[in-house]
């Protein structure tokens, strides 16, 4: 044969059906396992995801045109109302992924579990311990990393 055996060719199809095995596979059968199972769950995750790209995207142009202060809570009420927000639904829905797990020590082997977990605690960190504290400065400039979410979407 020419060019080679074909039943070892994967399709887009299996790859699918594999991914959606393994996602059955990690999480439990509960409440929130059907959760973090759901399409619906990821799919509005990822437009998050979009929709906090886009407001570090307003929140650059704002500060570059006029000086935004570094404690959130001194800034225009939208910054406040969009950094809470996202801080609060990604924190719950890694939450919900980490409730879901079968075997939760597992969690910590899945490289997206820690990475998102990592954004998240910046993303706190920057969100409600900054502004309590009082510190801006470097580690004012954490929002950036938020952008490392995109790579979920790819």
């Amino acid at each position: 044969n020419v060019f080679g055996p074909t039943k070892e060719v994967r399709r887009p199809q299996d790859e699918e059906d594999e991914r959606k095995r393994q996602k059955q596979d990690k999480f439990s059968d509960t409440f929130f396992g059907r959760i973090a199972k759901s399409e619906y769950f990821e799919r509005a995750t990822i437009g998050v995801i979009m929709l906090n790209a886009i407001e570090i995207g307003w929140d650059a142009d704002y500060s570059a045109r006029w000086h935004k202060p570094d404690n959130l809570y001194q800034g225009p009420v939208g910054f406040i109302i969009t950094g809470v927000f996202f801080s609060v639904y990604f924190t719950l829905e890694i939450v919900i992924r980490f409730i879901a797990c079968r075997r939760r020590r597992s969690c910590w082997k899945d490289g997206w579990f820690v990475f998102d977990t990592t954004l998240v605690t910046f993303m706190l960190l920057e969100t409600v311990v900054l502004p309590l504290v009082g510190t801006g400065g470097p580690l004012g400039q954490l929002s950036v990393l938020r952008l490392l979410r995109l790579l979920r979407i790819v």
